[in-house]
């Protein structure tokens, strides 16, 4: 973990000269349910083996299906679909496919009731699309031709890439290709276009049958050598302009390894116990150790995956991971969950620590899928950011902007005053008792019973606390002069409880004579309708806070 200023790393020195910072890698936020968040380029697909992901793009070079499954495309009836095909060199072309489905089968007739939207190279190299909807008494079929035989000029010749666009507008398709995206994006300097409508029998059977689109698949079929690569995808439902956000957003491009990393996960949704895998490593690779609610200490071995967080049934937690990443060496991790519990202050949330490893000694970690052992699902909203830090960075921008950053000149109490709301916090607190100093956070100047927490000192059994007045931290109700450092990670939605994962260290008198003391805590601000803005470290014992105790407070969105 790294302390400080995140943005300039002053207190290195001239070490500050590389530029400390933790910089954004890579997130996915749900716009809709899912059993899988995933970040970097193969995360989320499965591959087949004749696949493989290079140079920022999936690569297929035989027979073989790899696809990923979607959810909530229904049977729109327009869409736009674009996406960018390379034919590498020893590509034949016959048959090289990119298929959106109703089903993880590749290039052919559907089964009964599902529907294709088929691109492909194939039959002496004729660039085709082909809309396949099995009526369920046989298949009914429209293709649009960029070319007929190999001599055609409008054949995608090998060794380039070009930029296709399918448009559905009713029955109507169209499908065009473009030199570069910018021609793309512009509609201009269409290479080559074709059309054509679905038959009433088509249409028909596209509105009212059973299978939702619902696959992207990647496919070689038949005989002939094939060596062809995919990237960029994109599907706008219900438009035919490729304006707003589309419900698939497919990039292959690896998340930049980094020697550092940190994930923050925002798990919404009952009954979801995420498990995680880089590298869509789903091997026996995986082992951690474990304790919840501060109950035992329990160990997995040569697992497939790290469960990372409290298998709670409540809708909300939050996680903090952070994880050593280089290539030749067994990848380390930290995983700090808190679990909000039954809604409201009446009731403490849950906690999971855990250390896992990802026992691979030859790559650095490019992308993280958290999957779900449970029987719920990912509710929308659910969100993962990638952080990676490198000491050796000389350009970009942290990610964490400082927000306050206040050092009191009397004794007392510490506010930070108003600050700007932030999705994701990290605050730190030094705080220099003077005599009986008890602790307390508070959010936005609230002193109301609106906390709940739990808490572990010095390895000891979990206590809980319901509506107290703030979050307890540190000793509390000492005699002696303790200082305190504190760390805390907390997820700031203004619809959600404030979720806490909370470090904290108090000297316990001066001097190697006095072992300091360790707490951790997780804790939450049972407020739903604003974000935290504000940050109060208020003394509830006799003695008080002395001059120079400090907040400091970093966030993004």
């Amino acid at each position: 973990m790294v302390f400080g200023n995140l943005s300039t790393g002053y207190w290195l020195g001239a070490a500050a000269t590389a530029g400390l910072h933790w910089v954004e890698l890579g997130r996915t936020t749900l716009t809709g349910t899912s059993d899988n968040i995933d970040v970097g380029a193969a995360a989320g697909w499965t591959l087949h083996s004749s696949s493989s992901i290079a140079n920022g793009k999936i690569t297929c070079t035989n027979t073989g299906e790899s696809y990923k499954t979607y959810s909530g495309l229904g049977k729109p009836t327009d869409f736009v679909w674009d996406f960018t095909f390379t034919r590498n060199s020893g590509d034949a072309g016959n048959t090289s496919a990119i298929i959106l489905s109703s089903h993880n089968g590749g290039y052919g007739d559907p089964s009964s009731g599902q529907t294709n939207v088929q691109f492909y190279l194939a039959n002496g190299n004729v660039t085709t699309l082909s809309v396949r909807k099995n009526s369920g008494s046989g298949n009914v079929q429209t293709e649009c031709d960029f070319g007929v035989g190999s001599s055609s000029t409008n054949i995608q010749p090998t060794g380039t890439t070009k930029y296709y666009r399918i448009i559905k507008d009713g029955a109507d398709f169209t499908m065009k290709r473009y030199g570069s995206d910018s021609d793309r994006t512009s509609d201009s300097s269409v290479e080559a276009s074709d059309s054509a409508t679905m038959t009433s029998t088509a249409t028909s059977t596209w509105n009212s049958g059973s299978g939702d689109l619902s696959h992207i698949v990647i496919d070689g079929h038949g005989s002939g050598a094939k060596n062809y690569s995919i990237d960029d995808i994109k599907f706008y439902k219900d438009k035919t302009t490729a304006t707003g956000t589309p419900e698939i957003n497919e990039t292959f491009s690896d998340l930049t390894a980094k020697p550092y990393m940190m994930m923050l996960l925002h798990k919404i949704g009952a009954n979801v116990n995420p498990v995680i895998t880089f590298n869509s490593d789903t091997g026996s690779n995986y082992a951690r150790r474990y304790t919840a609610n501060g109950s035992g200490n329990s160990t997995n071995v040569n697992q497939a995956k790290l469960e990372c967080t409290y298998a709670g049934a409540t809708p909300t937690s939050h996680a903090v991971i952070t994880a050593s990443n280089k290539s030749d060496q067994e990848k380390l991790l930290h995983f700090y969950d808190c679990e909000e519990g039954t809604a409201g202050a009446g009731n403490a949330p849950n906690r999971m620590e855990v250390v896992g490893k990802w026992a691979n000694t030859s790559d650095q970690i490019t992308s993280v899928s958290f999957g779900n052992d449970d029987s719920g699902d990912y509710a929308a909203g659910s969100e993962v950011v990638v952080l990676g830090y490198d000491p050796d960075d000389t350009e970009g921008t942290s990610v964490w902007e400082e927000l306050a950053n206040v050092t009191t000149s009397t004794a007392g109490d510490v506010d930070t005053g108003t600050f700007t709301s932030k999705k994701y916090l990290w605050v730190q607190i030094q705080s220099l008792g003077n005599g009986d100093v008890n602790n307390r956070l508070r959010f936005n100047n609230d002193s109301s019973g609106n906390y709940a927490y739990r808490v572990s000192g010095n390895g000891g059994s979990d206590s809980t606390s319901t509506t107290p007045s703030g979050i307890p931290f540190g000793n509390g109700n000492t005699t002696s002069p303790d200082n305190a450092f504190d760390n805390f990670f907390i997820i700031n939605k203004s619809d959600k409880e404030k979720l806490v994962i909370g470090h904290t260290i108090t000297d316990e008198g001066t001097g190697a004579g006095n072992a300091p003391q360790r707490n951790e805590i997780v804790a939450k601000w049972a407020n739903t309708s604003a974000q935290i803005n504000r940050i109060n470290l208020v003394n509830v014992g006799s003695g008080n806070h002395s001059a120079g105790s400090k907040i400091t407070v970093w966030g993004f969105d």
